[in-house]
């Protein structure tokens, strides 16, 4: 995983953070698919990281937690993420249907596309050794 990151101070500091979402976070059929994908279990995916509450209103609630409160992250293709280590476990990472571990960490990509934003939840070894950019703070940085 390659990418810019920054701690949410640093990110603010220079205009990382873009504006959250409005009404609906799952309005769009691509945005109602990974929905799915992200809450239903599927043995034929690689990795996926699965939450436990199907609602739409507590996706709605994880994403927008996520926005106030994450770090930013910007890929190589220059998209940005939003990525929040929570605290707590958020569900659970699955490798072809086989339990892998934990979810401690949420990330929501292509935050700067009202039409494709989604969120899924990961393991926050997934940023193991990764830091701010600018003030060398672990990212990302737990927030509780």
């Amino acid at each position: 995983m390659a990418g810019e990151y920054y701690c949410r101070e640093c990110a603010n500091q220079r205009g990382k953070i873009p504006d959250p979402p409005t009404g609906k976070v799952v309005r769009t059929k691509k945005q109602r698919g990974k929905h799915h994908k992200h809450t239903t279990l599927n043995p034929n995916e690689e990795i996926l990281g699965i939450f436990p509450d199907l609602s739409t209103d507590s996706y709605r609630k994880l994403v927008l937690e996520t926005w106030e409160n994450g770090d930013i992250e910007i890929g190589d293709n220059g998209k940005t993420n939003i990525v929040w280590a929570s605290g707590e476990k958020v569900g659970d990472v699955y490798r072809y249907g086989a339990l892998q571990g934990p979810a401690e960490v949420i990330k929501v990509v292509l935050a700067s596309d009202p039409e494709s934003v989604h969120s899924y939840p990961v393991s926050r070894s997934d940023y193991d050794g990764r830091k701010c950019l600018v003030c060398r703070k672990p990212f990302p940085e737990r927030k509780n």
